[in-house]
């Protein structure tokens, strides 16, 4: 998914769902070289309990409500494509290179991005 991005890559995702299946080696091995590549990130996530997560350096997070959002799909969001990963169940991603598929989920990202506050 990086190498579709250029300067930032939009996040959603279920921090509950998401850590039952990437390690934290995995998580910090996407980050270092998210950073090496000088990418930014915005993140909105799901978390059942628990103190908001902490971001890594080049990363904005946002928290949405799990009771309003049940989020069962980790969403990468690029200037041109998305990864969609069931992380719920049945895992299973795909990735589509389309700049209008990617075009219609930032639009969407930035709509709920703006409705959740800092």
């Amino acid at each position: 998914m990086l190498m579709h991005a250029k300067k930032e890559i939009r996040i959603i995702s279920s921090v509950d769902h998401f850590y039952d299946v990437a390690t934290e080696e995995e998580r910090n091995d996407f980050t270092k070289l998210r950073r090496k590549k000088k990418i930014k990130s915005r993140v909105i996530y799901t978390l059942q309990e628990g103190e908001d997560v902490t971001p890594f350096k080049d990363q904005d997070l946002r928290r949405a409500d799990s009771a309003l959002y049940d989020f069962k799909t980790e969403v990468y969001i690029s200037d041109s494509a998305v990864s969609l990963s069931s992380i719920k169940e049945n895992i299973f991603g795909t990735l589509i290179v389309d700049t209008n598929v990617a075009a219609t989920q930032t639009t969407l990202f930035e709509a709920l991005w703006s409705q959740l506050s800092n």
